[in-house]
């Protein structure tokens, strides 16, 4: 594995970590007395989504952490076909459509944060076309920190 490679991986680590912290600062944790701490409010600005629309939205981010594995370890082996493919599965033109009344529920950040992150996975593909190392791995930490500071910003919310 290469020292590119090796980084972009300890980038990715870090976000999963920061995203677990996120969830464990929103649950109650008991103390060592026996006593139930409970963790400060949760200051993201919640976006409220119907189960249907919460559902599609969690599905994506799961999907882009998938490409973004994918990603990786097609890297890792030089296979620009397969960091191509995972790259455009996440870009602008995926042809996935939100459920009804989505994006009127998201907040304008959110869907530019989810706009930027998705051009970088075009500007990720154009880079595996080209076996520009440099420039995907570039594109790749881009897109993931959209993907921060959106987790940090937002919170979903379920309602009807």
């Amino acid at each position: 594995m290469g020292q590119t490679a090796g980084r972009l991986i300890v980038v990715l680590l870090l976000a999963v970590f920061v995203l677990l912290a996120l969830l464990m600062r929103t649950q109650n944790s008991a103390g060592a007395s026996g006593s139930v701490q409970f963790a400060p409010p949760d200051q993201r600005e919640a976006v409220s989504l119907s189960p249907a629309q919460a559902d599609h939205v969690l599905t994506e981010m799961r999907g882009i952490l998938t490409s973004v594995r994918d990603i990786q370890t097609a890297m890792a082996a030089d296979d620009w076909n397969a960091v191509s493919a995972a790259a455009q599965a996440q870009g602008t033109g995926r042809g996935k459509r939100p459920p009804e009344g989505l994006r009127e529920r998201q907040p304008p950040g959110f869907r530019q944060m989810s706009s930027s992150m998705r051009q970088q996975f075009d500007t990720l593909n154009l880079a595996a076309a080209k076996g520009d190392r440099s420039a995907a791995n570039a594109a790749l930490g881009q897109a993931l920190n959209a993907c921060v500071a959106c987790h940090d910003s937002y919170r979903i919310e379920i309602t009807n």
